[in-house]
This record gives C-alpha cells, structure tokens and sequence, in this order.
C-alpha cells in the first residue's frame, strides 16, 4: 500500500515594506515535519505548483482562507 506525505500552502496577499500602499502575493508552505513555513514573497500560485509538480508534489484541495484573497492548498507526494 503506498505510503503519503502532505503539506499545505497558505496563499494570500499582504501588504510590502519596499512598496508602501501595495498589496504582493505571499505563499507560505509548511512541509511535512518542518517546524518553519517556507515564506516566499512576490510569487504567483501557478509557478509555486509548478515547482513542487516536478518535484513530485501532487494537488488534492484548494479551499477559501482567511485573509486578504486567500486560500488554502494541500499536496500530497508518495513517499519514496
């Protein structure tokens, strides 16, 4: 039977210290027995799934968050 791990990304928008008045998107990742998220600033989601797709990272959910626009995204990769 084959075994998963999971994370999850917390996308949504906030405010940027170099840009006063402006809103940048943010996605925070929390991976499976990291005690940090993965913070990475000025990102769209579809570049950040890319990336964790070739890493063989798969899409289950997206749902509405809390926040400025945003939601919520859960992966799952088989573990080797």
């Amino acid at each position: 039977m084959a075994q998963y791990e999971y994370a999850k990304i917390y996308y949504h928008q906030e405010g940027s210290f170099s840009r006063p008045g402006t809103l940048i998107w943010t996605a925070q990742i929390l991976w499976p027995g990291a005690e940090r998220l993965d913070i990475r600033d000025e990102v769209s989601i579809e570049s950040v799934l890319a990336e964790l797709g070739r890493d063989g990272w798969e899409l289950v959910s997206e749902m509405p968050s809390s926040g400025i626009n945003a939601r919520e995204f859960r992966l799952k990769r088989q573990v080797k």
